[in-house]
């Protein structure tokens, strides 16, 4: 049995560096605009995300793609993610050759060019010999996080990419510990009104 196992290490950041011949500097007066970075809202995004997603497209180099079927789901709350992957490969609708999956639940943060990081919680994976492998808290990845209308795409550097579709069903009443987001909302609005009070005096 064959196992294609998901690939967990990122390749190194590609570095570009601009070299100045003769020390001479750059015009700066109007500056290329393809040498100019986008900045975003990250505080907006981060907003904008929140909530249930569904995988919908899953492109890697390192699996087959050939008879492959993903089943996927990506739960956002606050400044954690929880991410459930389960793939397979069918010679036929009732056989199945080879699985593997991928869970775990990872803080993250966006910065402002649209580069999310996330840290391992807690999480577990098949490994390259077909066994079940816990993955150590703290390990981290990146993606470049792209957000149109009602669609996700997580991309990393090595080329796996994860595009997620919201679930437009779901209502988050509670947040990620389950309080209810109403009465998590009053404590704060509590202690606004006794800051400004002390202000006053």
């Amino acid at each position: 049995m064959r196992t294609y196992p998901i690939a967990c290490v990122l390749g190194a950041p590609l570095l570009t560096f601009f070299l100045q011949a003769g020390g001479q500097k750059p015009p700066q007066d109007e500056p290329s605009p393809a040498s100019e970075r986008v900045r975003i809202d990250r505080k907006k995004l981060q907003k904008d995300i929140q909530g249930a997603w569904r995988l919908v497209e899953l492109q890697a180099r390192t699996m087959a793609p050939q008879s492959r079927k993903d089943v996927g789901y990506c739960l956002i709350s606050g400044n954690c993610l929880s991410l459930e992957l389960h793939l397979g490969w069918m010679s036929d609708p009732a056989t199945l050759d080879a699985r593997t999956f991928q869970s775990g639940t990872h803080s993250f943060g966006i910065d402002d060019e649209g580069q999310l990081t996330t840290s391992t919680l807690i999480g577990a994976y098949i490994n390259r010999a077909n066994r079940l492998e816990f993955e150590s808290p703290g390990y981290a990845r990146s993606y470049k996080i792209t957000l149109v209308a009602n669609q996700l795409s997580l991309a990393r550097s090595d080329g796996q990419t994860l595009v997620f579709e919201r679930m437009l069903d779901t209502s988050l009443e509670r947040d990620f510990f389950g309080r209810r987001k109403r009465d998590v909302a009053k404590p704060d609005a509590e202690e606004k009104s006794d800051a400004n009070d002390e202000r006053e005096k």
